[in-house]
């Protein structure tokens, strides 16, 4: 690869910086998108960086600034291209100072869409939960409007079974088949 992309190529490096600042997640997961940034990123650094030239040992820490300058683009590419869900996390991050290394701002956004994933799966609970119970105070409500649907013997405190005598243990209100005695109390 090196050898392929390291050479002047100004055409497929021209291709190669415009997907890496103009990637989106879409509709991609968080770790879809990183791996395919991270892709890029990795064509992207075949490019050579400029090399200090200091006769001694180096005292401009070009090198070093250059590698600092390539991760925040990496971590502002990163975050430009993240859904309208991420927009409250890409703000804090960017308030951030220093701006985190690219792995820590993956790992932030991971741990959001997770927590997106779980707020939207409670929310789907709680929406089952107000469901069943407004089901629940309509028959409730049918019950107390004297409705035909089979309550009146629940009114009495009477089961489907009322009257009816277990042929295993000889008491009332139930069959065999519901027994207690028999097939042992729920847990």
């Amino acid at each position: 690869m090196r050898e392929r992309f390291s050479k002047s190529n100004h055409f497929r490096i021209f291709d190669i910086l415009q997907e890496v600042n103009s990637i989106k997640q879409g509709e991609r997961s968080i770790t879809e998108y990183y791996i395919e940034s991270k892709i890029l990123w990795d064509l992207d650094s075949l490019r050579p960086i400029p090399v200090c030239t200091c006769n001694n040992k180096c005292s401009c820490k070009l090198s070093r600034a250059i590698l600092e300058w390539r991760e925040s683009e990496r971590v502002m590419c990163f975050l430009k291209g993240l859904g309208e869900v991420y927009n409250n996390v890409k703000t804090q991050i960017l308030l951030l100072e220093p701006l985190p290394n690219i792995n820590r701002v993956f790992s932030l956004i991971l741990h959001q869409e997770r927590q997106g994933k779980q707020f939207h799966e409670a929310s789907v609970l709680e929406t089952k939960v107000l469901i069943n119970n407004t089901s629940q105070q309509t028959q409730t409500s049918n019950y107390q409007n004297g409705g035909n649907t089979g309550w009146k013997n629940y009114e009495r405190g009477r089961g489907k079974n009322y009257g009816k005598q277990c042929s295993y243990c000889n008491k009332m209100n139930h069959t065999s088949d519901e027994c207690y005695s028999k097939h042992r109390y729920p847990s």
